[in-house]
């Protein structure tokens, strides 16, 4: 077992935010609270994400993998509440949506989930998407969700390891042991 933290390494949808690309997302959104402005207090907004194949396979557990994503309300001056959500997608295809949370000052957002639900053991199909919901009515209500940094938290098996009789086999034929 080991943990690596992946960034995104590819820009897949880019809607309602202004102009960015994903070296704009590809930090930690514990240390980092930037978040990338939208175009108006009255867009929804969307930002979906490639990464690279993770080192190992990621394991099958449940809440063994993680999503990260710093979000902010896009002004704080008006009175609705906007709201956002992490999906879980894979080669294009949704695998399964989180919950829906409001969304005031800047918060990091967690998403838990399960290597099973991959299709590829080797997670190189995995994207992340964020989707952040506008607040409706008049016009001192409505408001929209800035979206910063996105990680992949990947707890993944090390190549080779295994039953013992196996890594012992390995070892004799490297020349060990």
């Amino acid at each position: 077992m080991a943990t690596e933290t992946q960034r995104p390494t590819s820009e897949i949808v880019d809607t309602g935010l202004v102009a960015n690309d994903f070296t704009d997302h590809d930090e930690d959104p514990d240390v980092s609270s930037v978040t990338i402005n939208v175009v108006d207090n009255d867009t929804d907004t969307r930002y979906q994400v490639g990464f690279d194949t993770p080192t190992g396979n990621p394991r099958v557990g449940a809440d063994l993998q993680e999503f990260r994503v710093g979000v902010e309300e896009f002004d704080s001056g008006q009175t609705g509440t906007p709201t956002a959500r992490i999906t879980l997608f894979e080669n294009g295809t949704v695998v399964r949506a989180g919950s829906i949370v409001d969304v005031t000052t800047y918060a990091v957002l967690s998403f838990l989930w399960n290597a099973n639900e991959l299709s590829t053991a080797d997670g190189s199909g995995v994207e992340c998407r964020v989707d952040g919901l506008k607040s409706g009515a008049g016009p001192s209500a409505r408001n929209s969700v800035r979206i910063g940094h996105i990680e992949w938290n990947v707890d993944y098996t090390v190549a080779g390891s295994g039953h013992p009789r196996a890594m012992v086999h390995q070892m004799k034929m490297m020349g060990g042991g």
